[in-house]
């Protein structure tokens, strides 16, 4: 007995017909064709879509340097406007600085700014560097300037109000006080009293000369700090040492003077400091205006 057992049929009968070859070939056309197909639209897709995107980041780019140019061209009219608001300040020193609202370098929120930098050489890459450096720095700028300029004014008036309060009480209310203690006569003349004192009360007679100077005869409210310093304040200084310890008046006077002298040289050294600074804001401006001309002529 035969474990295995063949069986054998003619081949024609196994084999398909040439329908069926015919349709397998077909089949594997079409399929190939369908894969080939699939592929040709997919790249097809691919490259227009890589074009559409290459073509709208270009105009991307456009745009955000043209925004950017015309940011530039926009502040830097506004930063030669502040050099002559604070060349007119400088050269006035009337404390009445002017601050253009539209120093502005905020547009730099809304740009991107490495689009900046897409076909440009090494040395236009580097002016770039050094003019968003120059902007980015610049960008409180205007806020700097109305902090300074508030707070030199608030520190500046409590000094000035020290200065003015203490030559007005030499001046006025002291003077007349003390005249009342030793003059030993008075009369009044167009509007004015002359006082007498007695021949050998010095410092009075020449405390009273003092106060009939220009100085005394001006408005006060807006006399020269320079000149009531120099022609008052300071002669009677010199005057009053003449007279100390002997003279308690000449005393008394000597301090109020010598506080109100104090308060001048603080106002000077307090405007100086401000004028110092303001003058650095001057050459941070004009080295951004050159900046900005460099990089638009580049």
């Amino acid at each position: 007995m035969s474990l295995i057992n063949f069986q054998f049929g003619e081949f024609e009968s196994s084999s398909p017909g040439w329908f069926g070859w015919l349709s397998l070939f077909s089949s594997i056309a079409i399929t190939s064709l369908s894969i080939w197909f699939a592929y040709y639209l997919g790249e097809k897709t691919y490259k227009r879509d890589k074009d559409d995107k290459a073509s709208e980041e270009a105009r991307n780019i456009k745009s955000e340097n043209e925004l950017f140019t015309n940011s530039l061209l926009e502040l830097q009219n506004s930063v030669q406007i502040q050099i002559g608001f604070l060349k007119e300040y400088i050269e006035n020193k009337d404390f009445r600085l002017k601050i253009n609202p539209t120093l502005q370098v905020n547009f730099l929120k809304f740009i991107k700014v490495k689009t900046l930098y897409n076909e440009r050489s090494d040395q236009e890459i580097r002016t770039l560097n050094h003019l968003l450096a120059s902007l980015y720095s610049n960008d409180t700028i205007l806020e700097n300037l109305r902090s300074e300029l508030n707070n030199f004014i608030s520190r500046y008036n409590i000094h000035e109000t020290k200065f003015k309060n203490g030559y007005r009480q030499i001046l006025y209310t002291k003077f007349f006080k003390f005249s009342n203690l030793r003059a030993v006569n008075y009369r009044e003349n167009a509007g004015r009293i002359e006082w007498a004192y007695n021949a050998d009360d010095i410092f009075m007679q020449e405390y009273f000369i003092l106060t009939q100077s220009d100085i005394a005869n001006d408005d006060t409210s807006t006399a020269s700090h320079n000149k009531i310093d120099e022609n008052f304040l300071l002669p009677i200084i010199e005057l009053s040492k003449n007279h100390v310890p002997r003279d308690a008046i000449a005393i008394e006077v000597l301090d109020i003077a010598n506080d109100a002298h104090s308060a001048y040289l603080d106002m000077q050294a307090l405007t100086q400091a401000h004028f110092n600074v303001i003058n650095s804001y001057l050459t941070t401006l004009e080295d951004l205006n050159v900046e900005i001309q460099e990089f638009l002529t580049a």
